[in-house]
């Protein structure tokens, strides 16, 4: 296996905790949790490329230029903004691929719930 699918494996174990919903929690919740945490931290990187988050840096003229035009010359550290200026150049690091896993799994059981 290589180290995507290692990573995924490892985010999947993670989730197994359990999850508390109203009539309690279920394999099914947990497997569609998974499922979609994976699916999300797998289209980041196209995700932040389609926006103008590029390796080489932002894209002219893309959603990410329009955005940075706003700070003025000057974007804060550790702002979303570079954040995703930082993946985008040198690729998502371990842990905003478990953030992403951890929100896209827990949007979805929210979701399934209302």
């Amino acid at each position: 296996m290589d180290k995507a699918s290692y990573l995924c494996f490892a985010l999947l174990l993670v989730s197994l905790s359990p999850v508390q919903v109203k009539a309690g929690w279920s394999w099914t919740d947990i497997a569609l949790a998974g499922v979609a945490g994976t699916a999300a931290v797998v289209a980041a990187p196209a995700f932040l490329t389609a926006a103008g988050f590029t390796s080489a840096g932002v894209a002219a003229g893309s959603f990410a230029a329009a955005a940075q035009s706003t700070y003025g010359g000057y974007v804060a550290s550790g702002s979303l903004f570079a954040a995703s200026q930082s993946a985008g150049a040198v690729g998502i690091g371990v842990k905003t691929a478990t953030t992403i896993f951890a929100a896209a799994g827990g949007a979805t059981l929210y979701a399934k719930e209302k």
